[in-house]
């Protein structure tokens, strides 16, 4: 059985199918990719995947058949990497090891070795093979990532074969974690979020997530709710409202809930928009007057009270009783009367 990956000439990423079907000149895919299914694939109906399940130390040797469908010799990139979770709330397979942030136990970019790039004359097919490595050490849950094929001329043409490893198949529940809603710059637009997290070892698909932020008055002003993919061990931001203009200076509520199965964490968060956001969301340079309408920003009024309190104090306390002390002493002009 045979995994088969098409990529587009018009640069759009296909999904992996499992059964060819005839095309048009017109939708003919720049290039085709054929996985042999390994006899270590866990579910041998998957063909989304290369999902392995292996021993400690265990080799797995995989061939991946490329057809080139255009009249130019084409040359592939090839990458084994790891996944992280991207900003819209879809796994990146192939993410480069020094780029992985989470705690993950391996990383299964260190595992794949494969040749790093391979050309294939003008409608001509060739192969490459790879070999994966499981881990001496055992572990619990799963390792996620994927062998990238990209196109040199154009970073646009490009696909991933997701690859995921296992000792077992026991299975581990996910960790979902509420972290931090910030109100910040993200892809270049001005972004109301919250970071999501999955702290368990195993992939998380078609995770919902449902949102709404309130103000001092327990009026919505946002909600967003949606569904979500996250690679284990990885966080990132779900944006609630993105492109914001217009925000008022204040305190707000945060609620969110996500849930994958029969896992659910509800968490609420509490958010402070300055002065300082509010000018900068619309674009304007912040006044420091507005700035004093933020509650958060009352504290500094009683600084310079406090500051000229304690230099008056230290100098009645310390300079004062050294003029007394030179009062006190006996006149000079009286002395010399007195002899």
């Amino acid at each position: 059985m045979k995994l088969r990956h098409a990529v587009y000439a018009v640069g759009l990423a296909l999904a992996l199918i499992g059964i060819s079907k005839p095309v048009s000149a017109d939708t003919l895919p720049a290039y085709d990719i054929t996985a042999d299914i390994p006899a270590s694939q866990i579910d041998k109906n998957n063909l989304s995947s290369i999902d392995l399940e292996l021993a400690p130390g265990q080799k797995e040797q995989v061939t991946f058949y490329i057809k080139n469908n255009t009249d130019s010799e084409m040359t592939l990139r090839l990458t084994g990497g790891t996944a992280t979770t991207r900003e819209n709330g879809k796994v990146n397979y192939v993410t480069g090891s020094q780029n992985v942030t989470g705690q993950v136990p391996y990383k299964v970019g260190d595992t794949i070795d494969i040749q790093s790039s391979v050309t294939i004359p003008a409608q001509g097919q060739t192969s490459v093979q790879g070999t994966i490595t499981m881990p001496d050490q055992a572990f619990a849950g799963q390792l996620v990532g994927g062998v990238s094929f990209v196109r040199s001329t154009t970073s646009n043409t490009a696909s991933e074969i997701p690859v995921i490893l296992q000792n077992d198949t026991t299975p581990v529940k996910p960790v979902l974690k509420v972290g931090k809603a910030s109100l910040n710059d993200l892809s270049a637009d001005r972004v109301l979020g919250v970071t999501l997290s999955n702290k368990a070892n195993t992939l998380v698909k078609d995770a919902t997530v449902t949102t709404g932020v309130t103000d001092k008055n327990d009026k919505v002003v946002y909600e967003k709710n949606g569904n979500v993919d996250i690679a284990p061990q990885s966080s990132f931001t779900f944006d609630i409202k993105k492109n914001i203009k217009s925000i008022k200076v204040g305190t707000y509520k945060v609620h969110v809930t996500v849930a994958s199965g029969d896992v659910k964490t509800t968490e609420t968060r509490t958010l402070k928009v300055t002065a300082a956001q509010v000018a900068q969301s619309a674009g304007q340079q912040v006044n420091s007057a507005d700035d004093w309408k933020n509650p958060s920003n009352w504290w500094k009024l009683l600084i310079w009270p406090i500051v000229v309190f304690v230099v008056v104090f230290l100098a009645g306390r310390y300079l004062l009783p050294k003029r007394r002390r030179k009062h006190n002493g006996p006149r000079e002009d009286l002395k010399r009367k007195e002899d």
